[in-house]
Protein backbone atom coordinates (compact mmCIF):
# COMPACT_ATOMS: atom_id res chain seq x y z
CA UNK A 1 0.00 0.00 0.00
CA UNK A 2 2.85 2.40 0.87
CA UNK A 3 4.45 1.64 -2.47
CA UNK A 4 1.39 2.93 -4.36
CA UNK A 5 1.21 6.01 -2.16
CA UNK A 6 4.85 6.84 -2.88
CA UNK A 7 4.33 6.35 -6.61
CA UNK A 8 1.29 8.63 -6.56
CA UNK A 9 3.13 11.32 -4.59
CA UNK A 10 6.11 11.14 -6.94
CA UNK A 11 3.92 11.58 -10.03
CA UNK A 12 2.03 14.42 -8.35
CA UNK A 13 5.21 16.29 -7.39
CA UNK A 14 6.81 15.84 -10.82
CA UNK A 15 3.63 16.98 -12.56
CA UNK A 16 3.33 20.10 -10.42
CA UNK A 17 6.97 21.07 -10.64
CA UNK A 18 7.40 21.00 -14.41
CA UNK A 19 7.64 24.46 -15.99
CA UNK A 20 5.87 25.48 -19.15
CA UNK A 21 8.87 25.89 -21.47
CA UNK A 22 6.84 27.82 -24.03
CA UNK A 23 6.02 30.48 -21.43
CA UNK A 24 9.69 30.75 -20.49
CA UNK A 25 10.93 31.06 -24.08
CA UNK A 26 8.13 33.34 -25.29
CA UNK A 27 6.84 35.90 -22.76
CA UNK A 28 3.79 36.67 -24.93
CA UNK A 29 2.68 33.02 -24.73
CA UNK A 30 0.44 33.83 -21.75
CA UNK A 31 -1.36 36.50 -23.76
CA UNK A 32 -1.82 34.03 -26.63
CA UNK A 33 -3.28 31.39 -24.32
CA UNK A 34 -5.83 33.61 -22.58
CA UNK A 35 -6.94 35.29 -25.79
CA UNK A 36 -7.13 38.85 -26.98
CA UNK A 37 -9.09 41.59 -25.33
CA UNK A 38 -10.11 44.24 -27.82
CA UNK A 39 -11.89 46.36 -25.24
CA UNK A 40 -10.57 49.48 -23.55
CA UNK A 41 -10.38 49.93 -19.79
CA UNK A 42 -13.92 50.06 -18.48
CA UNK A 43 -15.59 50.22 -15.08
CA UNK A 44 -17.88 47.20 -15.00
CA UNK A 45 -19.51 48.02 -11.68
CA UNK A 46 -18.95 50.53 -8.93
CA UNK A 47 -20.98 50.76 -5.77
CA UNK A 48 -19.91 52.38 -2.53
CA UNK A 49 -16.40 51.19 -1.67
CA UNK A 50 -16.30 48.43 -4.32
CA UNK A 51 -15.21 48.86 -7.92
CA UNK A 52 -14.67 46.25 -10.65
CA UNK A 53 -12.66 47.12 -13.76
CA UNK A 54 -12.19 45.29 -17.09
CA UNK A 55 -8.96 45.86 -19.03
CA UNK A 56 -6.63 44.22 -21.57
CA UNK A 57 -3.68 42.20 -20.24
CA UNK A 58 -0.75 44.51 -19.65
CA UNK A 59 -2.82 47.53 -18.60
CA UNK A 60 -2.85 46.73 -14.88
CA UNK A 61 -1.29 50.09 -14.00
CA UNK A 62 -3.99 52.01 -15.86
CA UNK A 63 -6.74 49.98 -14.19
CA UNK A 64 -5.19 50.64 -10.80
CA UNK A 65 -5.09 54.36 -11.60
CA UNK A 66 -8.83 54.31 -12.33
CA UNK A 67 -9.47 52.53 -9.03
CA UNK A 68 -7.31 55.04 -7.12
CA UNK A 69 -9.24 57.94 -8.67
CA UNK A 70 -12.54 56.29 -7.64
CA UNK A 71 -11.40 55.82 -4.05
CA UNK A 72 -9.76 59.27 -3.81
CA UNK A 73 -13.19 60.88 -4.08
CA UNK A 74 -13.92 59.72 -0.53
CA UNK A 75 -10.35 60.10 0.73
CA UNK A 76 -9.69 56.35 0.72
CA UNK A 77 -7.01 54.04 -0.70
CA UNK A 78 -7.68 51.42 -3.39
CA UNK A 79 -6.75 47.85 -2.42
CA UNK A 80 -6.87 45.12 -5.10
CA UNK A 81 -8.86 42.12 -3.90
CA UNK A 82 -9.19 39.80 -6.91
CA UNK A 83 -7.87 39.42 -10.45
CA UNK A 84 -9.11 37.11 -13.19
CA UNK A 85 -7.83 37.03 -16.77
CA UNK A 86 -9.61 35.13 -19.54
CA UNK A 87 -9.58 37.24 -22.66
CA UNK A 88 -10.01 40.48 -20.75
CA UNK A 89 -8.75 40.88 -17.21
CA UNK A 90 -11.13 41.77 -14.39
CA UNK A 91 -9.88 43.30 -11.16
CA UNK A 92 -11.91 44.12 -8.07
CA UNK A 93 -10.81 46.85 -5.69
CA UNK A 94 -11.98 47.82 -2.25
CA UNK A 95 -11.66 51.38 -0.98
CA UNK A 96 -10.20 51.41 2.53
CA UNK A 97 -9.30 54.22 4.90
Amino acid sequence: MKKYLYIFLFIFVVGCSSADEEAIENPSALKDKIGDCTEEIKIVSAYGDDIRIRYPLGNEDDAEKVAREWCDVNGKVAVKTTVSCQGCCYSSYLCKE
